[in-house]
């Protein structure tokens, strides 16, 4: 993992916990991004302590990889991620909004423009979604255009179609660590077909799991 650059932006229930797990990896470097501050109702779900409230996330975030991992090339951005924000090959998406997660993808994809056949294979999108109950990954790796396309139609739709709900009932513990161990979990797969073994390992574009029934559900 050592040449790896990692990004994740939006930094709450699930980028706190994936920023936490794929430190543990011990990547080359980790850039966070989030301009939102530690509130007491994100205890419900988002990896921080009642001594965070009131720090900026990316901060609580930073400072909870120094103490519990031997990671320590991150940077903290306590800023928005923008459309002229640098994008970079790697990016996790941690957002709980449709528009944030346009801008985001958006720069990835105009990345992808300025490089070759090869270069693409250097690079990986992962889109997380979480609520009380569910939580869905979107997974693209730089040279699959299929659902690169797939991606933009059916699942970048009006933030409108969006299902409202208050921040308190947008995440559990349980299931922010889990969509988390996921992305990780495809970070490390996708790491590992670099190396081109004789099985490849699984990189499903789609993965839900439902709580209620403890149901995973995949899509290649």
């Amino acid at each position: 993992m050592e040449y790896k650059s990692i990004m994740i932006a939006g930094c709450g229930g699930i980028g706190s916990n994936l920023a936490y797990q794929i430190a543990r990896l011990k990547p080359y470097a980790i850039t966070l991004y989030d301009d939102d501050i530690v509130e007491m109702a994100n205890m419900s779900g988002q990896l921080f302590r009642s001594s965070d409230v009131g720090r900026s996330k990316v901060a609580a975030v930073h400072d909870t990889i120094r103490d519990y991992t031997s990671m320590y090339n991150v940077r903290a951005i306590d800023v928005k991620f923008g459309a002229t924000t640098p994008a970079t090959d790697i990016m996790l998406c941690g957002f709980d909004s449709i528009e944030a997660r346009k801008t985001y993808y958006n720069a990835w994809k105009n990345r992808l423009l300025n490089l070759s056949t090869s270069g693409k294979k250097h690079c990986l999108f992962m889109d997380g979604r979480l609520t009380i109950d569910t939580f869905q990954v979107l997974c693209i790796t730089g040279e699959d255009s299929y659902n690169m396309d797939r991606y933009e139609r059916e699942f970048l739709f009006d933030e409108s179609q969006a299902e409202a709900v208050i921040c308190s009932m947008k995440q559990t513990t349980y299931l922010a660590c889990m969509i988390a161990s996921v992305m990780t979990n495809l970070f490390v797969n996708w790491v590992a077909n670099s190396t081109d073994p004789i099985i490849p390992y699984k990189l499903p574009f789609f993965t839900q799991y439902e709580a209620q029934h403890m149901i995973f559900k995949t899509q290649e």
